[in-house]
């Protein structure tokens, strides 16, 4: 009885489009050396491909430090699936988006999304879309990504 009840449990969940897949991206192991830089570097997911970009700021392209992808001004990380995103977990190194209340009361944010809606607390993206942007705004500093896990419907 109890297999029986899991089994039409999940089958309610899949028919009310609650079945999600996920797939996690690492950055180390794909065959980059330290220090390369990613400008118009393409990797493929088992459901997705991420692109790295630079859109012409002059604080360098994308590079691999060795364990994570380091975004610079004006860099971007592209995902793009025939599936629909939901969800991204990040991970991050050293350098991660932020957002920091200047004196004069203004808010400087590092960072932006092609909508969705981010929680720098969960480093987490939420949305629903078939193609999502992170850009590394204008400025000091870096993103450093270690790794993506991805959640599609």
């Amino acid at each position: 009885m109890k297999h029986f009840f899991l089994s039409v449990l999940f089958a309610v969940t899949s028919l009310c489009g609650f079945a999600q897949s996920a797939e996690t991206v690492v950055f180390t192991g794909q065959g980059w050396s330290e220090g390369m830089e990613l400008q118009r570097t393409i990797l493929n997911g088992t459901a997705c491909k991420v692109t790295f970009m630079n859109r012409g700021g002059n604080y360098g392209n994308p590079s691999f430090d060795g364990t994570a992808v380091s975004l610079f001004g004006r860099n971007v990380l592209k995902i793009e699936s025939g599936r629909t995103i939901v969800k991204v977990i990040f991970t991050y190194g050293k350098g991660k988006p932020r957002t920091k209340q200047m004196e004069d009361g203004r808010t400087d944010v590092n960072y932006a999304f092609s909508g969705g809606s981010y929680s720098e607390t969960t480093r987490t993206w939420e949305g629903s879309a078939n193609q999502l942007t992170l850009e590394k705004r204008k400025g000091r500093g870096q993103l450093d990504i270690v790794k993506m896990e991805i959640f599609y419907q």
